[in-house]
């Protein structure tokens, strides 16, 4: 009996002295198969992350490059009316300024508070003159006054580099708008029952006192204003009348007891900043025809 035992603990240990090194060969296979997935997912993931910043990259070298967007073929193709130009233009204007504000807007006031109180002594002893209020409305005109006013192509095309920068420069604001938010106390100030008062308390009704630093009034129609004469072949007497108008826009800001002298001051900050460092830069590139391949393919 312990003869047969000992012979089969002698197999069992030939065999496992047989067998033990594909076991180990297997351990092996597993790991390098292991780490050859690991790789694999490495490799996957590094990629997937590279498209997508790749994507981002395109994305943001379009939206603040000076170069025409394709989104603009159809105003672009509408060149020949000057109404249905500038008409496409100020329907941009709606939604791509309209939108956000209004939903920045009504995100401020849905959370109710203010980051800080900007109002001094002096703005409380503004008072309120309904007469102003057509140089407030005014505002909206301004956004197409250039594309209504560009005859030749190379004006047009600059209108359309102009619109679009604007945009692109005011996107930081909508971010200041959120996180940084004002609400004007003012309202109380204004009362009449004349139709100018009354087109104001409308506007009262879907603008609520908030999204008020920097002053868009104030910065996007200074923009225009410093714009104008870039693009357009303006009379001196005609560019002091406008500069004249925007002076009234301006004060009108304060008088409909919508913006503080602190909105008013950083709104024209805003402007100078935009003008100067974004704006003017790309209009002088299309002057310089630069940008007339990407018209091209529109």
């Amino acid at each position: 009996m312990s003869h047969s035992l000992l012979l089969m603990l002698i197999c069992a240990e030939r065999l496992l002295t047989k067998y033990a090194p594909f076991s180990k060969q297997e351990e092996s296979l597993q790991f390098m198969s292991r780490m050859t997935l690991q790789k694999q997912t490495s490799s996957e993931i590094a990629s997937f992350a590279g498209m997508i910043y790749n994507r981002v990259e395109t994305v943001t070298k379009k939206l603040f490059s000076g170069r025409p967007w394709s989104m603009w073929s159809r105003v672009w193709n509408a060149r020949g009316n000057n109404l249905v130009f500038a008409s496409w233009i100020g329907m941009f204007f709606l939604v791509a300024i309209g939108i956000p504000y209004g939903t920045t807007n009504r995100i401020s006031e849905f959370f109710g508070w203010t980051i800080f109180d900007p109002s001094l002594a002096l703005d409380e002893s503004i008072p309120y003159l309904s007469i102003l209020n057509l140089a407030y409305f005014s505002f909206y005109a301004y956004y197409v006054l250039i594309p209504f006013f560009a005859n030749s192509e190379m004006q047009k095309k600059c209108a359309i580099v102009f619109s679009q920068r604007l945009f692109v420069v005011t996107l930081p604001i909508f971010v200041v708008f959120l996180l940084l938010p004002v609400e004007v106390d003012l309202r109380s100030g204004v009362h009449g029952d004349d139709v100018l008062t009354s087109l104001l308390t409308l506007i009262h009704g879907v603008d609520q006192p908030y999204n008020a630093w920097p002053s868009l009034h104030v910065g996007h129609s200074l923009c225009v204003v410093l714009c104008a004469p870039l693009i357009l072949n303006i009379k001196r007497s005609i560019y002091i009348t406008l500069w004249f108008a925007w002076i009234l826009l301006t004060i009108s800001t304060m008088t409909t007891q919508q913006h503080y002298i602190f909105d008013v001051m950083t709104g024209i900050l805003f402007a100078l900043i935009a003008h100067h460092r974004f704006i003017k830069p790309s209009i002088e590139k299309c002057k310089s025809n630069e940008y007339d391949d990407a018209f091209e393919e529109l």
